[in-house]
């Protein structure tokens, strides 16, 4: 018990004191953790995959991602793959890779989990105009950072899950190929602690995300999900933006449509006089192949919740 608390308090103590970045700024990580912490893919062993469509920054922004995993339940093992696509103006970015987890079992209804992303951060630029990094048009100030660059990303998390309680906590790395030299080499910082509790067939789940930015600053997600059994969930999410400064309000809600599959949908809106940029919604798809296929399911949200309650 005495090693369960000082992993606690480690975690917390990197949660409250590291600073990095939020590549995810416009995003709400709350529908697909394991993006930035990879760890968070150790919760199900099952096949199961994610894809996203949004629309972010009142239209100037279109986003697409997936991800697929899968995992080898008796050995503790998961592999995936994931790709984020954004288009915003003449900017093209794509993020592609590969991850992999372990879980440990600390007790019966308590996991250290564990993962690993590798993989590329893609920069295009259309425009016959631009022609190399840093290029100045003729409007003052205006810099292209990363002009056809292919950079290399990797990032490392680690969770920590006891019954109905999860603390998360990530670091990534973006070694830019081409950028100014003081700041080639861009870190990021996640972590995120939540807690899910049972009233007879409801769920109750709030929920805290940090995540910092050398460039853009930090933000803080502080929100709750409500739920009823296991077939519908609907939350509401509070972001401050420190660099920024908007705040933005968002509505979550989420669908199981079919045994293995569950529809979700994220609306937000700005609470400032900059609102006319945070506007931005999310349509995703989850689904779970060993539950299609009526195969036999190791997916740890449900089994540690069989243990808590």
């Amino acid at each position: 018990m005495k090693k369960i608390n000082l992993f606690i308090f480690l975690m917390i103590s990197c949660t409250v004191g590291l600073f990095a970045q939020s590549d995810f700024q416009y995003a709400q990580v709350v529908n697909n953790l394991g993006w930035v912490n990879p760890s968070y893919h150790g919760m199900s062993r099952d096949i199961t995959g994610t894809f996203i469509y949004a629309n972010r920054l009142n239209g100037q922004m279109n986003s697409e991602s997936f991800d697929i995993h899968g995992g080898l339940p008796y050995q503790h093992l998961g592999f995936g793959i994931q790709g984020d696509f954004n288009n915003f103006g003449l900017r093209k970015q794509s993020i592609i890779g590969v991850d992999a987890n372990i879980d440990l079992r600390v007790s019966c209804n308590s996991y250290l989990l564990f993962g690993m992303f590798v993989g590329y951060d893609l920069w295009r630029y259309d425009g016959d105009a631009i022609t190399d990094v840093g290029y100045n048009t003729d409007l003052t100030g205006v810099y292209l950072p990363n002009h056809n660059a292919t950079n290399l990303m990797t990032s490392f998390g680690a969770t920590y899950v006891y019954k109905g309680f999860r603390l998360g906590s990530s670091l990534r790395w973006s070694i830019r190929d081409r950028e100014t030299i003081e700041n080639k080499n861009l870190l990021t910082y996640y972590g995120h602690v939540e807690y899910e509790f049972l009233v007879n067939k409801f769920s109750v789940r709030p929920l805290f995300v940090y995540m910092w930015n050398q460039e853009a600053g930090s933000n803080n997600d502080l929100g709750a999900m409500f739920g009823y059994n296991n077939l519908a969930n609907i939350g509401v999410l509070y972001r401050a933006t420190n660099s920024f400064k908007p705040k933005s309000f968002a509505v979550l809600a989420d669908l199981t449509i079919a045994k293995s599959a569950t529809l979700f949908f994220d609306y937000e809106f700005g609470l400032s006089d900059h609102s006319s940029i945070r506007s931005s919604w999310e349509l995703g798809l989850r689904f779970n192949l060993n539950k299609a296929l009526n195969r036999e399911s190791f997916d740890k949200r449900e089994t540690i919740r069989d243990f808590a309650w």
